[in-house]
């Protein structure tokens, strides 16, 4: 699954303006995002396995918090 560089570009561009990624960067930001929401998604199943229950945004919100203290609200 590849989205191109388009979005690692314009993520950049939205932290500064002058920043310019090239083909290697994109790859290599690509690669982190797709580990990191693989890992996530690994530690959330473990979780609701444990708990024998069904996935929630709980869940998610028990990971970031917890692995990388990380804090949204629920709507």
């Amino acid at each position: 699954w590849n989205l191109g560089p388009l979005p690692s570009i314009s993520m950049m561009q939205k932290i500064d303006a002058n920043s310019s990624l090239d083909d290697q960067g994109c790859d290599m930001m690509a690669r982190i995002a797709d580990a990191f929401v693989n890992d996530i998604s690994m530690r959330i199943v473990k979780l609701a396995k444990y708990r024998k229950s069904d996935v929630s945004v709980l869940d998610l919100k028990f990971i970031l918090k917890r692995e990388f203290n990380m804090e949204f609200p629920i709507e």
